[in-house]
């Protein structure tokens, strides 16, 4: 049985906290000769006046939530889009199919009809679900899709996170996506380890942890992850009162250092054994006690 390599707990270096950062573009893609009267560039680059502009979140909106009848409240994960662009979409809870009748925030959302009572449910979406998204950094609520400029320039800003925008009509004959753009405002102040936890928002456990990893900043685990899927946590994670709990069959492996008391609870194990977590390379020390089962 494998759980942990446990080390003396301390403050870490972290990345900066964010809010919202500006996303723009211009409608261009490589490909095509730029032609100009008399003249045959050979540059290959084609700019197209007022595209049209879909923001999604990278992989799909999914997280936790919690369900009362028709009434459900965001947990973790994906906050909803609360510019009502999901209202008449479906939402997949526990694997049952819901249509969303209205959106009342970023954490609460009425469906169409009862889901229950339910703590700590899966949520997931289609990744054509459109992302909120804003027209300056202190959330005016902005039109998701919408057009470019004359010029086929475009900006947003989005909640900080990774997202997909997909460029469509205005010529474009075959539309395409950049896909993975990280939304990062640098301008927000340092935080504690406590407060990483920032880069849960918005996004699936997988993809906070990928971006941290990737601008070296240690995660902290300071919320309970249900039901988790079979999934590889390359970051650094810092033990702060969160559980991850992988669901039957599910293995979650984990190749970065973990900063945890020795008696602290990391793991819950319940659904699925102790085959549930993985630690890549094996950890020196085995402690029991950082299982909860």
């Amino acid at each position: 049985m494998r759980t942990i390599r446990l080390l003396t707990f301390a403050v870490l270096a972290v990345a900066t906290t964010m809010a919202r950062t500006r996303v723009s573009g211009y409608c261009e893609q490589a490909g095509e000769i730029v032609v100009k009267p008399g003249m045959n560039w050979s540059t290959k680059v084609q700019s197209y006046p007022q595209c049209n502009i879909a923001v999604y979140y990278s992989n799909g909106p999914k997280g936790t939530v919690s369900t009362s009848g028709t009434s459900v409240t965001w947990r973790s994960g994906t906050p909803f889009n609360g510019n009502s662009g999901w209202v008449g979409l479906t939402m997949n809870i526990n694997s049952v199919t819901y249509t969303i009748s209205s959106v009342v925030s970023s954490t609460s959302i009425t469906l169409g009809s009862s889901a229950g009572t339910q703590t700590s449910a899966n949520y997931t979406m289609a990744s054509t679900a459109p992302a909120a998204i804003f027209s300056d950094n202190s959330g005016t609520p902005a039109s998701n899709p919408f057009t470019s400029s004359a010029t086929g320039y475009w900006a947003f800003y989005p909640d900080n996170g990774i997202y997909d925008v997909k460029m469509s009509e205005g010529g474009i004959q075959s539309p395409f996506t950049w896909s993975a753009i990280s939304a990062v405002d640098a301008q927000s102040p340092p935080v504690t380890v406590s407060d990483v936890g920032y880069f849960y928002r918005g996004q699936s456990l997988d993809t906070a942890c990928l971006y941290a990893a990737s601008i070296g900043a240690t995660l902290s685990l300071n919320m309970f992850w249900p039901n988790l899927a079979t999934q590889a946590l390359p970051c650094s994670i810092s033990a702060d009162g969160g559980i991850l709990q992988p669901s039957s069959s599910a293995v979650v492996t984990l190749s970065g250092h973990i900063s945890a008391l020795r008696t602290q609870r990391i793991f819950d194990i319940s659904l699925s054994g102790a085959t549930g977590i993985v630690i890549t390379p094996p950890p020196a020390a085995v402690y029991p006690e950082s299982l909860l089962s």
